[in-house]
């Protein structure tokens, strides 16, 4: 009925936003409805103004028979919006059911399109460590960092966050502790530029010993690298980064975090003088 009355044609479209019958019917949870478009020929992959499909609603909502049905029916599952693929609202959204419904379906774990970030990298953004384990789990790279050349390791944004169940979980699925990021900073020294002492804690064990520092261990290398300027900068950018994740599409996040690595050009200047200390 609500389909007859006010969505007569399937294929008409609010030409405003271009969200289309189904669009709605999946952001207001009409499952019937749903079925009932579908099964008179509704377009599962059409795109709204934000190129998003009715898929990446349903994922965003965590609608789990939402998603089931719209796949059953041929929607593309790593379809780009310009917020990311389906998978990638999910995890914004710390929707864990339907990053497992997603992965069942083959989503790609690995997948990052254009400038976006991996699924993984966005699980840490999130800080949903559910979102982070379904993803090593189901075969997801924890050392890829995707995203472009800015990029820390997924080992690396974890430690600069201080997320210490994320560290430890990329760890127990084989992420590389000892890998530099565009920086030419490891893990271990973006937990320690951020005062995260149990992250740090957490990597010291692990991580290879680096020539460049006088004394190895926990208190010399902290005593080495503490420029307070430089510590101040980074957990600004830091907090930043995180905000950003939420309020902006992938597109600008990534644009704003080259901007924030440019400018921090005063910490890496600052790292390379600790470096070379006697």
């Amino acid at each position: 009925m609500f389909a007859h009355i006010f969505l007569p044609h399937f294929t008409f479209r609010n030409k405003s936003i271009g969200r289309s019958p189904l669009h709605y019917a999946v952001l207001h949870n009409r499952f019937g409805t749903a079925v009932y478009l579908l099964s008179v020929g509704a377009c599962s992959s059409l795109c709204d103004y934000r190129a998003y499909t009715p898929l990446h609603y349903a994922a965003e909502i965590g609608h789990v028979p939402m998603l089931r049905l719209l796949i059953a029916v041929g929607a593309g599952i790593d379809l780009v919006s310009d917020y990311g693929t389906p998978l990638q609202r999910a995890i914004a959204y710390r929707r864990k059911d339907a990053v497992e419904v997603l992965l069942d379906y083959e989503a790609d774990p690995d997948f990052a399109a254009c400038e976006f970030f991996t699924p993984l990298l966005c699980s840490i953004f999130a800080n949903s460590f559910d979102c982070l384990e379904v993803l090593l789990k189901a075969g997801a790279d924890p050392n890829i960092s995707g995203g472009g050349m800015n990029c820390m390791t997924p080992l690396g944004q974890a430690a600069a966050n201080g997320a210490t169940r994320l560290v430890d979980c990329l760890l127990s699925f084989g992420a590389d502790p000892d890998a530099v990021d565009n920086s030419g900073l490891t893990p271990l020294e973006w937990a320690v530029l951020n005062r995260h002492d149990e992250a740090l804690r957490i990597l010291f064990p692990v991580t290879a010993q680096i020539s460049y520092y006088p004394e190895w261990s926990i208190s010399g290398i902290m005593n080495h690298i503490h420029p307070e300027e430089a510590t101040t900068h980074v957990r600004i950018m830091s907090f930043t980064i995180q905000i950003a994740f939420v309020i902006f599409p992938p597109k600008e996040f990534y644009h704003l975090l080259s901007e924030i690595y440019c400018i921090n050009a005063n910490l890496r200047f600052a790292m390379l003088v600790s470096r070379i200390k006697i």
